[in-house]
């Protein structure tokens, strides 16, 4: 009989297998790491179809959908397994720190349930390898 554990990273690993087109993934090099002064700037740089424009002193992230009166665009933001409040929470990562960058849209988004509506990004560093 397998362990909650074991089947926690059974399904994982499922839901990893149905990822479909809507998820982009970059593993960020040490000349990336050197090259940018701001996460933002990385995705920027690295994914097609998502939308980085600065916002006074901090930058806002467009991955998909129409903004509303209810709610914005912006994306469910995960580092290292925790959410973050706001994009603008970026601004706390070093980049030298960042290995790999996730961002999901569409399908590949469901998996966050209402949360991911307008995409979502995944950012892995360091402290959590």
């Amino acid at each position: 009989m397998a362990t909650a554990g074991q089947l926690d990273s059974l399904r994982g690993e499922a839901a990893k297998r149905r990822v479909s087109s809507g998820l982009q993934a970059v593993d960020i090099t040490d000349a990336d790491r050197d090259r940018f002064t701001r996460v933002e700037q990385m995705i920027q740089a690295k994914f097609s179809g998502v939308e980085v424009s600065a916002n006074g002193a901090g930058y806002h992230i467009h991955i998909r959908g129409a903004e509303s009166f209810n709610s914005g665009t912006e994306p469910l933001l995960i580092v290292d397994g925790a959410t973050m409040n706001s994009v603008s929470d970026l601004s706390s990562v070093n980049p030298k720190d960042v290995v790999r960058i996730e961002v999901l849209k569409d399908a590949a988004a469901s998996l966050y349930g209402v949360r991911g509506g307008n995409g979502v990004i995944v950012v892995t560093t360091h402290r959590i390898r």
